[in-house]
């Protein structure tokens, strides 16, 4: 679930293995630590590009909020062969998803998307 199109995937329910049991919840900010939580428009390198040119402002749980380059974004980790730039301009189909924001880790490769790159960012 996202709150908005500013915000990472936050989910309601954790995975368990029947849903009678499923926990219900956020969270809580203080595990947050440096991870961004908010951040302006970023579907699309272009949607940016037209916003503010050269990056955009992202709010960390921490409390703090600091700019973000484009050139951070553009070098976030990727799944193989991906990059930020290959999501066409205001297309917010699912299928993009992976390039904001991927938790899921394997042996090879860790998280991915923008988001981990905004991460990544914070002072």
């Amino acid at each position: 679930m996202r709150l908005d199109i500013g915000t990472p995937p936050a989910p309601f329910i954790f995975p368990c293995k029947d849903y009678a049991s499923n926990i219900l919840g956020f969270p809580h900010q203080a595990k947050l630590k440096n991870k961004a939580i908010v951040c302006d428009i970023s579907i699309d390198l272009q949607t940016i590009k037209n916003r503010h040119k050269t990056g955009l402002n992202v709010l960390y749980a921490n409390g703090s909020g600091q700019w973000v380059d484009l050139k951070a974004l553009q070098n976030a980790p990727m799944p193989a062969g991906a990059k930020f730039a290959d999501i066409p301009y205001g297309d917010v189909n699912a299928k993009w998803n992976s390039r904001i924001l991927d938790e899921a880790t394997t042996a090879v490769t860790g998280p991915t998307g923008i988001w981990i790159a905004m991460d990544r960012e914070s002072r």
